[in-house]
């Protein structure tokens, strides 16, 4: 099925009701961690308190982690650190920009840890850090 142009897609969506997207949200949330994990981190919109621990408890998860990486796994990885960055500056950055910008800060504190478990031979890594600069 070819998919329509975004912003046909975007027009389409804004006719729907509210209960029809709730319920295309619930069922991708059911099928598919990162949805979840979206809508948990919308809960917290007017908590970014509790929006920036989350953010801490998955970089501290990746400063304490030793498992050796692959070329193929870092990559992933990389694009893993990159959408956590992405998430960071879209949805704590506007509500609270010092604790974003102390998370991106830790990022790159952290840097040393991503390079030494990972083959980076292909400079994936090496860009998520540069992203996280440009923060």
């Amino acid at each position: 099925m070819a998919h329509p142009p975004s912003d046909d897609l975007e027009s389409f969506l804004r006719q729907q009701d509210a209960s029809t997207l709730v319920s295309v949200l619930l069922e991708l949330a059911h099928d598919h961690e990162s949805v979840r994990s979206r809508l948990a981190r919308l809960q917290l919109a007017d908590r970014p308190d509790k929006l920036a621990s989350g953010f801490r408890r998955t970089l501290s998860g990746w400063r304490r982690s030793t498992r050796f990486l692959g070329l193929r796994e870092a990559a992933e990885f990389a694009r893993e650190l990159e959408t956590w960055l992405e998430q960071v500056a879209r949805e704590l950055l506007p509500k609270d920009p010092r604790a974003a910008l102390a998370l991106f800060e830790s990022f790159l504190e952290a840097d040393h840890a991503f390079f030494d478990r990972a083959d980076d031979s292909d400079g994936s890594i090496g860009n998520a850090v540069r992203v996280a600069c440009r923060h």
